[in-house]
């Protein structure tokens, strides 16, 4: 069966390659093990070697460690990144050695990040004390992942990275350790923050503290000033409304909207036509509405873009038809304006094509945050099932830190039990907001 499925490791389609490799991920028998040790990670193609050092470590047989080792040297930096990945999933701390030759001087930034991030697994104490040095890296990646385990030398330093990236991860890192040293910085980014790592300093700062004192930097000083000496950090809390009630005047369906960097997608598939259930429009009608209002109500200091889901049976989506302009555009007067009728200018027809918007939309290495309205899930598309979509959202976005926002469409006959899971697993993957429009 291994046999058969290697030259689906290659398949130009990802789905292809993403069930092969999940199918020998399940091969556990000592063969396998071994025709992957040998035939796979040798193969000359780089998807086959990559797939293959995943699938070793995923199968959990220590006896490929010797093979996977040597692969270390592989002259293609992804195939090393996968190979440190499956080295730290089976344990193997006698690679540690090698693992920091690799996180400290490989010349290619995949390697040396996942390098970093396997020592976290096998030798935590090698690995921070390598972060306080990885910080500097000319690579934003890997700066990201020394402030992701590095601990909080890392974390501190990183809080204040150029790369807003970078910061965000820094943001997500100092909620995870929960230290009080980390208050201050987060307050002090609260101040200098414009835009959506404002939401991020305050979500932290709420989260890592327990109080509610908004998104306005100087409670939070005033408070901190009394405070410090004596302050404990509290247990972590159930999840609470994320929204900053009354410190944002502009919103999309009850989402505030803080971010000065944003991608707007909306859904163009044929059921869009459908009657909305609040009186004589159509969904689609209901969306243009409101993002007219949304689009009127941007600072002239974003910059933002309308792209479009929807793709025929085949599910073809032809990225330069799906976008207002080719990368963000300032929210100027006349821009707000020409969005809006652009989008107004848009009909419903073909199919929901999720993903593909998603990746486009990513495809602008200056957005932050991402507005996604659907009426419903994937039904064409690259990726299609939802566990399928979650999975590669969060490969996807490791590096990149966007922040999607998912609306519901509402309609006469309530969603499926698995879209609503899609649209809310969205949010949730990239710490953003769900709602149903209403």
């Amino acid at each position: 069966m291994v046999q058969a499925l290697l030259p689906l490791l290659a398949d130009p389609h990802p789905r292809v390659r993403k069930r092969a490799a999940e199918a020998v991920a399940r091969a556990t028998s000592p063969d396998c093990v071994e025709f992957l040790s040998k035939a796979g990670l040798r193969h000359p193609h780089r998807f086959v070697r990559i797939h293959a050092a995943g699938g070793l470590g995923a199968i959990g047989d220590r006896s490929a460690a010797s093979a996977l080792t040597s692969s270390l040297a592989d002259p293609d930096p992804d195939v090393r990144a996968a190979v440190c990945s499956a080295l730290a999933a089976l344990g193997i701390r006698d690679t540690v050695p090698k693992l920091v030759a690799l996180a400290e001087r490989d010349p290619a930034w995949p390697a040396k990040a996942a390098a970093l991030e396997a020592l976290a697994a096998l030798d935590r104490e090698a690995a921070e004390r390598i972060a306080v040095s990885a910080v500097a890296d000319r690579a934003y990646q890997v700066r990201l992942t020394a402030a992701r385990v590095g601990g909080l030398r890392a974390c501190a330093s990183a809080i204040t990275d150029p790369d807003w990236r970078v910061r965000v991860q820094a943001i997500e890192t100092a909620c995870v350790l929960r230290d009080r040293a980390v208050i201050g910085p987060l307050i002090d980014l609260l101040a200098k923050e414009q835009g959506r790592l404002r939401w991020d300093a305050w979500l932290a700062l709420r989260d890592v503290t327990g109080k509610e004192l908004g998104l306005e930097p100087a409670p939070w000083k005033r408070w901190w000033d009394v405070n410090k000496e004596t302050f404990e950090v509290p247990p972590p809390r159930a999840h609470r409304e994320d929204r900053p009630a009354g410190e944002t005047g502009v919103q999309f369906f009850s989402i505030p909207i803080l971010s000065t960097r944003l991608s707007f997608v909306f859904d163009l598939s044929g059921s869009m036509r459908e009657p909305a259930p609040t009186g004589n429009e159509t969904k689609l009608d209901v969306a243009k509405r409101e993002a007219a209002k949304t689009f009127r109500q941007l600072p002239e200091a974003a910059w933002f873009n309308v792209l479009l889901l929807g793709c025929d049976v085949e599910g073809r989506y032809p990225k330069d038809q799906k976008k207002w302009k080719k990368s963000l555009h300032p929210a100027t007067a006349a821009g707000r304006a020409e969005a809006a009728s652009y989008l107004n200018r848009q009909e419903g027809r073909g199919w929901t094509n999720i993903w593909d918007g998603i990746e486009l939309a990513f495809e602008d290495e200056l957005v932050d945050t991402i507005y996604l309205y659907t009426d419903g899930g994937a039904s064409r598309g690259t990726f299609v099932a939802t566990a399928d979509i979650l999975d590669e959202l969060a490969r996807m976005n490791r590096f990149r830190k966007i922040m999607i926002h998912t609306v519901e469409v509402a309609a006469e006959k309530p969603n499926t039990a698995d879209n609503i899971r899609l649209l809310k697993g969205i949010a949730e993957e990239t710490k953003g907001m769900y709602r149903l429009a209403k």
